[in-house]
């Protein structure tokens, strides 16, 4: 009896272990396996990246902000690329990229450079929630909204603004060749 019993402990960690960690994998997985509802929800999902610097940034203060949001999602060239990028540009001011999700003033002026109290995107002289002004430029085709925000140019992750938000990732380059606008003093 007791080899019976050590028999079927021992198939039931073979079993188990594989069946946890695909588990842990589908919890981890971001925008990988699951569709996004909202701004919000796609920013919950970027911050399960483990090297998404920016998408832990943005998550916790969209999660704070109240009412319609726009974000325009820093990027483009994958977490890794401007995680480091990140870190450069902070270096240069005597910051470390972990201040960026540890340091509650970085991370909101971070947020507020790439966010607006807009529910979508459209023509005219929007601000972001810094004050920074930009002229925006907008065209609406029947499946992409695209826009150009100051010197970005930037496609709608929705076809449409869902619950009160929308997303905007960048096309193209980014001013003073970044991949996501300044948010530091002297950096506009």
């Amino acid at each position: 009896m007791a080899a019976e019993g050590w028999l079927w402990a021992l198939g039931a960690v073979i079993l188990l272990v594989p069946v946890g960690l695909v588990g842990s994998y589908i919890w981890q997985a971001g925008l990988d396996l699951h569709a996004p509802r909202d701004a919000r929800e796609y920013l919950e999902l970027r911050r399960r990246g483990h090297e998404d610097v920016a998408g832990k940034a943005l998550w916790i203060e969209a999660r704070r902000f109240k009412g319609p949001l726009t974000v325009l999602m820093p990027g483009g060239t994958g977490d890794r690329d401007l995680s480091a990028e990140l870190a450069r540009y902070l270096a240069k001011r005597g910051r470390a990229v972990g201040d960026l999700t540890n340091d509650p003033n970085l991370r909101r002026r971070f947020f507020e450079a790439h966010a607006f109290a807009l529910g979508d995107l459209q023509t005219g002289e929007l601000r972001t929630l810094d004050g920074t002004p930009y002229r925006v430029e907008c065209k609406k085709a029947q499946t992409s909204h695209t826009c150009q925000i100051g010197q970005t140019k930037a496609y709608s992750y929705f076809q449409q603004p869902r619950n009160d938000s929308s997303l905007y990732l960048p096309s193209g380059a980014q001013p003073k060749d970044l991949d996501f606008l300044p948010f530091l003093d002297g950096a506009r």
